[in-house]
């Protein structure tokens, strides 16, 4: 006997009928679902329920005699979607496109049903599986060979990897490890990108790459009989994310140097004006202001005039290295704007008051600030004393720890706006997960690429990117896959993560 497991959830289409992001109730999206059969054929006259995750609401629909069903959903919505004669639960997500249509097809057998209830293994069964499993050494290093053969025990699954073009991604290694019975499994693609495991049945299988942990995951039922199952994964690659890694590396020692030579340039300033670091930094400030010096760019005052709606802000700025323009632009706005502002509040920080890099701990580097706003006086001071405690150290940041101790320490806000080096990637990003809220990001210094840390935060939080040019808003209403353009640059949103694509 055999029991074909093998699902099919095709790729969205979505085809905008108006690129113009809203937040307008009641709009929706026009979702279109085919039922295929793997057999042949489409199912019609099957329910499909839709559950909103957020607020249980459903929506229902049935499949007509193309095996279509077209139901409207709300935008910005993720639903739970359940098919009367599919033993499955999937989670879709809609973007915020008003008006226009999404394409999906999910493909699965007409014995799916009856195969999951006649399959399904007993508890001494499941027990001796178990027990078989156990067995195993705890890492298998994936070759072909006859020992191990899809059965009651073992389960096929085909893996295609492609690359961010679509193409193959050959002799990319990758590694599977079982949630509940800790069995490793390893293998390598070959030219056509595809690898075959033979991996035991009841379990949820983790797989990684090099860089990349937990990148997808896939369960294996307990059921008897013959399972084979194909699993498509879009990737980097391992060969392009160590050339990228190079590139980093290169630009992060660039910026090195020019900070370097910024700080001796500042050293220069105080000998030759007779000043402290302080008061150096505050006339530093003033001279901006007044026009003495010129800003490369005026990011922080186009944002903000772009977006005079945001109110009872807390700004959160990066004071560390070549952000002096960027803290005079914010004074200067302070300067013009602080009497009709309601509640605003700042967190400057320097990843640490010069303590040395080595002793950085992710999480309690240091060099935080919070002050509320106090007048112009008091606050040229507080921006002067953080550059003066700190210049950054390393090129990499701890914005995520002063998002958190910001957060915590101001009073109630509206908006979190956090002005940000583009040039320094986030040291801390692995503390994205603890924070919530949305956070609006006003990038300094974009000059080509932007960096995607600052992508995924926005993403993550639900905020926002600002760019001189640009406020990118739909952001955090993005799927896995989509593409977003900023500038002349395409990035990819890929497990959470943001990944420049090169288009030809």
């Amino acid at each position: 006997m055999k029991a074909l497991v093998f699902t099919l959830f095709a790729g969205m289409l979505l085809q905008a009928a108006s690129a113009q992001e809203t937040d307008s109730p009641g709009a929706v999206v026009h979702y279109n679902l085919t039922l295929k059969c793997i057999e042949g054929g489409v199912f019609s006259g099957q329910e499909v329920v839709f559950t909103n995750v957020g607020d249980h609401s459903q929506v229902k629909g049935i499949s007509d005699a193309s095996g279509k069903v077209k139901v409207d959903l709300p935008v910005g919505a993720s639903f739970e979607m359940k098919v009367k004669n599919f033993s499955e639960t999937r989670i879709i997500s809609i973007p915020n496109y008003p008006g226009a249509t999404m394409n999906n097809t999910l493909q699965y057998s007409k014995n799916d049903i009856q195969f999951e209830e006649k399959f399904k293994m007993n508890a001494a069964q499941i027990a001796a599986q178990d027990k078989t499993v156990a067995q195993l050494p705890d890492t298998t290093v994936y070759k072909p060979y006859s020992a191990l053969q899809a059965n009651n025990v073992f389960a096929s699954l085909e893996i295609l990897l492609n690359d961010l073009d679509k193409k193959p991604l050959a002799s990319e290694t990758i590694f599977i490890t079982g949630r509940k019975n800790k069995k490793n499994f390893k293998g390598t693609t070959g030219s056509n990108g595809s690898i075959t495991f033979l991996l035991p049945k009841g379990d949820i299988y983790d797989m990684s790459f090099r860089y990349d942990r937990n990148y997808e995951s896939h369960e294996i039922k307990y059921l008897l009989g013959t399972m084979d199952s194909h699993l498509q994964i879009d990737y980097i690659g391992t060969r392009e994310t160590e050339r990228r890694m190079r590139e980093r590396a290169l630009r992060l020692k660039e910026d090195s140097l020019r900070r370097e030579k910024e700080k001796k340039e500042f050293e220069a300033y105080m000998k030759r004006e007779g000043l402290s670091a302080l008061k150096a930094r505050k006339k530093e400030m003033e001279e901006y202001a007044s026009g003495k010096r010129s800003f490369v760019d005026n990011v922080v005052l186009k944002v903000f005039e772009r977006n005079k709606h945001w109110q009872d802000k807390l700004i959160v700025c990066d004071l560390t290295g070549s952000m002096s323009p960027y803290a005079a632009q914010l004074e200067l706005w302070y300067k013009l704007n602080f009497a009709k502002e309601q509640n605003l509040q700042f967190v400057f920080f320097n990843d640490g008051d010069n303590k040395p890099d080595g002793d950085k701990v992710i999480g309690e580097t240091g060099g935080v600030y919070y002050t509320p706003s106090k007048g112009l006086d008091s606050l040229m001071y507080k921006m002067a004393y953080v550059q003066t405690a700190g210049d950054g150290g390393d090129g990499p940041e701890n914005n995520m720890e002063a998002l958190l101790k910001g957060t915590k320490a101001a009073k109630p806000y509206k908006e979190l706006i956090m002005i940000a080096d583009n040039y320094a990637p986030v040291k801390d990003i692995a503390l994205l997960e603890s924070f919530h809220g949305p956070v609006r990001i006003i990038l300094c210094g974009v000059s080509d690429q932007i960096e995607p840390d600052y992508l995924r935060i926005a993403y993550k939080t639900k905020g926002s990117v600002h760019t001189m040019e640009e406020d990118i808003l739909s952001i955090g209403k993005m799927l896995d896959g989509q593409e977003i353009k900023i500038g002349k640059n395409t990035y990819r949103l890929m497990k959470g993560k943001f990944v420049q694509v090169f288009k030809t």
